[in-house]
C-alpha cells in the first residue's frame, strides 16, 4: 500500500470535474483492488441508538422523510452497488 491510500469507511472531498458543479463529499465503501466503490454524502442525519430486539437501531429524520436503521441488516455495499448499476439500467 502507498503511505496515502483510500480507506474503507473513510471520507472525502470530491472536487468537481466540470465548472458550476457543486463540490461533494463521497465515502469509499467498497474496493477490489484497483476498482473503488464510493457513495456520495448528499445529506447527513443523526439518530439515538435505541434497542429493539437485542439489537441497536436509529431512527433518522432526513428532508424526503423519517427512516429507521437496524444493525441487524447491514448492506454489503459490493452486493448494493450491482443491484444499483442493474436498476439504473432497467430504468
Amino acid at each position: 500500500m502507498f503511505s496515502r491510500s483510500f480507506k474503507i469507511g473513510s471520507v472525502y472531498h470530491a472536487t468537481p470535474a466540470l465548472v458550476g458543479q457543486p463540490r461533494r463529499l463521497a465515502a469509499l465503501i467498497g474496493r477490489d483492488g484497483a476498482s473503488l466503490q464510493f457513495a456520495f454524502v448528499d445529506e447527513l442525519s443523526c439518530g439515538t441508538v435505541e434497542i429493539v430486539c437485542d439489537r441497536e437501531t436509529a431512527q433518522l429524520e432526513t428532508e424526503i422523510g423519517t427512516y429507521n436503521v437496524s444493525a441487524a441488516v447491514p448492506a454489503n455495499a459490493n452486493e448494493t452497488a450491482i443491484i444499483n448499476s442493474l436498476l439504473q439500467r432497467s430504468a
